[in-house]
């Protein structure tokens, strides 16, 4: 990894760019601009609601064979420390080390590397923590691609062909509310929250360990009250779900207003992702995976999480996933490991380039 692509990646951590953070991600995205450009790729930058989105390309007007994307926002961090990067070795710690600045890093020395040889662009979007309602603006402004889309946001040694969908939905309790020194009085919302959320849990069948590709659901946000001898007039709280077929979107959130009897709001959805595991374009790339990591065990497999190929998938392109070494991602001890930088690049190098 070049000693310039390392100071930008740790600039851009130390700019601690969360996805509401619009100033902090712009400044990156300015930096990456003009690292770019300095290094002679074109890019231009859309406004999307005051976050600058940049394009990359070595075929600026046309549309490119493949269209790389990484994002450029972070979740927070759960230590201070996290705002400020610290090499150790091969591994570089910090927020956005490892999801996913330094596969924004990645992706610009791909295109480097590429100029004269391959028409490539790529689009680094700035929201995607929150659901990546940038990069669905990008693919409704028509940035597409001939042959494929390839997301770096996933994990080492796997290409992903499948993703869960999200469904987040706010279960909302309305009450009766007054002092808490006679409850008998009062319709407490809390109850009814905790009792309708209760008949939900026993009767989800949450997926285990060893089989995970079943639909799932979490309570992530509980609110209600604001001093301790008030009953609340209202209490909320938000649940997650990872759901694999698009077809069973209205079936989820009929059973749990049914299961609940509570109001239920949508707060945020995203559709299933796939596209079939023997898909051309797929064993390809598995192929240069393996030529640049010899011996080594690449999988094709199915992802538990979201990314923004839940918005490249209408481009009716293949959409694959992959991502870098590291661990920790909106974890307290994030890390990327940076050889990886150059194995990613380089295996994308020869997929990209060589002749079918």
């Amino acid at each position: 990894m070049k000693q310039e692509s390392l100071n930008l990646l740790m600039d851009m951590i130390r700019e601690y760019p969360c996805s509401d953070d619009i100033p902090a991600l712009n400044r990156n995205v300015e930096k990456l601009k003009k690292y770019l450009e300095d290094n002679g790729v074109d890019c231009t930058v859309t406004d999307v609601g005051g976050r600058h989105v940049l394009y990359a390309s070595l075929c600026l007007g046309e549309t490119p064979d493949y269209l790389l994307n990484a994002h450029m926002d972070v979740v927070p961090v759960i230590t201070p420390d996290q705002k400020e990067p610290v090499l150790k070795g091969d591994r570089l710690y910090g927020r956005g080390a490892h999801d996913c600045l330094a596969s924004v890093i990645c992706i610009a020395e791909l295109l480097i590397k590429l100029k004269g040889r391959a028409r490539v662009g790529a689009f680094f979007t700035m929201d995607e923590e929150k659901g990546g309602p940038t990069t669905k603006v990008m693919v409704e402004k028509g940035y597409t691609a001939e042959k494929a889309v390839i997301i770096i946001d996933g994990s080492y040694k796997k290409l992903i062909y499948a993703q869960k969908g999200i469904i987040s939905l706010k279960l909302v309790a309305n009450g009766k509310g007054g002092h808490s020194s006679a409850p008998w009085l009062f319709d407490n919302p809390i109850d009814r929250l905790l009792d309708g959320y209760l008949k939900l849990r026993q009767a989800w069948q949450n997926p285990t360990s060893l089989n995970p590709w079943q639909d799932s659901m979490a309570a992530t946000v509980i609110s209600g009250g604001a001093v301790t001898n008030q009953i609340p007039d209202r209490a909320e709280m938000t649940i997650n779900i990872r759901y694999t077929d698009i077809n069973d979107y209205d079936k989820i959130v009929r059973f749990v207003r049914e299961k609940t009897g509570l109001q239920v709001l949508l707060d945020r959805q995203s559709n299933p992702v796939s596209m079939s595991p023997e898909h051309p374009e797929l064993l390809r790339l598995k192929s240069c995976y393996e030529k640049a990591c010899p011996g080594e065990l690449i999988q094709i497999d199915r992802m538990l999480g979201a990314t923004d190929a839940r918005h490249c998938a209408k481009l009716k392109v293949p959409a694959m996933v992959l991502g870098l070494d590291g661990a920790g991602a909106h974890e307290a001890c994030e890390y990327c490991v940076l050889p990886s930088i150059d194995t990613v690049c380089g295996m994308l190098e020869d997929y990209i380039t060589a002749k079918k």
